[in-house]
């Protein structure tokens, strides 16, 4: 199977360590199975977090209720999800979605199936298309005359790169260099204006007084 999957027995015990989940884990079937040491394969950062299987075999019917998991109402069967942080072993950490159902033999509980996905580059797809609204949207109001404009953009899941969270502050900036820049130019065309209603004022008034003058001298 593509997707990650592994089996614990009801005695939480390791029985099934697919391909998919050595290869994810970069642990070895032969160091898990028959072991609980499930969740040192899954976390590398010497956390001992129990799995939602490890939940599961202590409550397989109230989990949901004894360690605060979803529990899904539209299947046939009992199926829990949840989500954690992952330390893989090079280091990264990623966001992981984890499935998982128990099982019955003769109504007996048996063990637990679960399958985990990396929700990682789903998330980043998803800020990453909020991060490109934010900015569009501030762009245009901009554009509509709005020079209070601003990106208010901001990475809820941490899952972008500094880079990418980097054109907030560059449309922020230039928003502001704008609006100073427009600020700058209506003073400077408000004094401009006003120069010259004085210096027409002023050439009235000089107008006037040689028309006096004029007048004067005629007399």
């Amino acid at each position: 199977m593509p997707s990650v999957v592994f089996v614990l027995d009801a005695e939480g015990l390791v029985r099934l360590w697919n391909r998919a989940a050595e290869e994810f884990t970069g642990t070895p079937r032969e160091d898990v199975l028959g072991t609980t040491a499930v969740s040192m394969a899954f976390y590398h950062d010497d956390r001992r977090t129990k799995t939602l299987a490890d939940k599961i075999v202590e409550a397989p019917e109230s989990a949901d209720e004894v360690f605060d998991v979803t529990r899904s109402t539209g299947a046939a069967e009992t199926r829990y999800g949840d989500t954690n942080t992952m330390v893989m072993v090079d280091g990264e950490e990623i966001d992981a979605w984890f499935t998982a159902s128990p099982v019955y033999e003769d109504g007996e509980f048996a063990g637990v199936v679960e399958t985990v996905q990396d929700r990682t580059d789903r998330m980043r797809q998803e800020a990453t298309e909020a991060l490109v609204a934010d900015v569009n949207e501030t762009l245009m109001a901009i554009g509509g005359g709005d020079l209070s404009a601003r990106a208010t953009y901001e990475d809820a899941n941490d899952v972008l790169e500094s880079e990418s969270l980097g054109v907030v502050t560059e449309v922020n900036e230039t928003a502001g260099r704008l609006r100073t820049a427009v600020s700058r130019v209506e003073e400077h065309t408000t004094e401009l204006v006003s120069g010259i209603e004085e210096t027409a004022q002023l050439a009235s008034d000089i107008e006037g007084t040689a028309a006096t003058q004029h007048e004067d001298r005629g007399q």
